[in-house]
């Protein structure tokens, strides 16, 4: 008896051995729908301390009524629905809205989480699921990458006929005409060539996107290279729109100094336009390290933050796909750029609105007061960083900039 008792409980500590060390999360629920037994990687994925839940069902824990809800839902229509037979279990997706990390900015992040569920013998539940966040993110970016490819190619090749032929009607007809159909013709063929010329950079900005080169990574001062854009800005800076505050002795990063460069002139310039209309606007560059508790480097992070008035729900949700802006005549491409400048860095970017502090210890946070875009870098340089040379501003493509109501970092 105690010989049986001792295997079983071998066998339990196994099985949560093993159910600690996957990346997935795992629940089981008993058959009243109650949390009975979850991993660490549920609470992680899902920013919720669900260890603190058990014995009670899901949607009592805060912000995932919704996410329960989908879940009972799709579950009972596997159990009622002719696949029951010949699938043990279902599998769906769903974006989740959570909670982001404590000093992150307080905003929800979009999340998609890939699910899959089945029935235990006895009534009980099983979910299992991962973020696939970075993989739908990187579908969509090859996707439009391809797309960008083939506008580029399929838009400007007429483009220059358009051109060439509204000033040979100019040069042909011109001289035939009495002076005011020769003005009105120099005036329309002016605008003409005015909307080529616009859309020929448009087309150019995708044909970019569509084949950014690969970064030629090398030891990189971070700190430097933002003093280098920064000293662009000198009448911002001499107003107090613009601030750095750049950490002491900042391990430097493996980087690419030519595309960091330009995504840290996109970034100032946009919180800029984003705090242009505000009298006490101001936009703040940040360098920082973050470190275990062993004391090893974990990150070094450069964020750009405002004080204006956050990015709204589409571009928080779609920001780094193209056509994700607000400006009238956008297209939306910055920030799409910047992500893809950032995954070859193996660096993460993060939007988030910043909001105020609680009014109450555990009160809700307290309305958006400014927006702020992050990279973390976790590729280390070895050996020390070159010395940068002057280079010019980079051309900068759209990014979105929220307008009185909604800026942007």
């Amino acid at each position: 008896m105690q010989r049986g008792v001792a295997q079983l409980e071998g066998a339990r500590t196994r099985l949560q051995t093993i159910l600690d060390s996957l990346s997935a999360g795992v629940i089981v629920f008993n058959k009243q729908h109650a949390i009975d037994t979850v991993n660490p990687g549920a609470t992680r994925i899902l920013r919720q301390p669900l260890g603190a839940f058990r014995g009670r069902p899901l949607e009592d824990v805060p912000g995932l009524a919704d996410f329960a809800a989908a879940i009972w839902q799709r579950s009972e229509l596997h159990r009622t629905s002719p696949e029951a037979g010949e699938r043990d279990h279902w599998q769906d997706a769903f974006e989740l809205l959570r909670p982001d990390p404590v000093g992150a900015g307080g905003a929800p992040e979009s999340v998609n989480l890939l699910l899959r569920g089945a029935t235990l013998p006895g009534g009980a539940r099983l979910l299992v699921f991962d973020d696939i966040t970075e993989v739908v993110s990187a579908q969509r970016s090859v996707a439009w990458a391809e797309v960008a490819r083939r506008l580029a190619h399929e838009i400007k090749n007429p483009l220059t006929p358009i051109q060439l032929s509204a000033e040979r009607i100019e040069h042909k007809i011109g001289p035939k005409v009495d002076d005011t159909s020769r003005a009105m013709l120099s005036r329309s063929v002016a605008t003409i060539v005015a909307q080529v010329q616009a859309m020929k950079q448009l087309v150019d900005e995708f044909r970019d996107y569509a084949r950014l080169p690969a970064a030629q990574l090398a030891p990189l001062d971070l700190n430097a290279l933002v003093l280098e854009v920064l000293g662009l800005y000198a009448p911002a800076q001499e107003q107090g729109r613009l601030h750095a505050s750049l950490a002491d002795a900042l391990p430097p990063i493996e980087g690419d100094a030519t595309q960091l460069r330009q995504v840290i002139h996109n970034l100032v310039q946009n919180g800029l336009d984003a705090v242009a209309e505000r009298g006490d606007g101001h936009v703040q560059v940040i360098t920082e390290a973050a470190y275990g508790d062993a004391g090893e480097l974990r990150t070094v992070r450069l964020k750009v933050a405002d004080n204006g008035g956050g990015f709204n729900d589409k571009v928080l949700k779609r920001a780094f796909e193209p056509y994700v802006t607000t400006k009238s005549k956008g297209t939306g491409l910055g920030l799409a750029v910047v992500k893809k400048i950032a995954d070859e860095h193996g660096a993460r970017v993060r939007i988030v609105n910043r909001q105020s502090e609680p009014a109450e210890p555990g009160g809700a946070a307290g309305p958006v007061v400014g927006a702020q875009v992050s990279l973390s870098f976790s590729r280390f340089a070895s050996a020390p960083p070159h010395r940068l040379t002057e280079q010019p501003a980079p051309a900068r493509p759209d990014i979105p900039t929220p307008g009185p109501a909604a800026a942007a970092a």
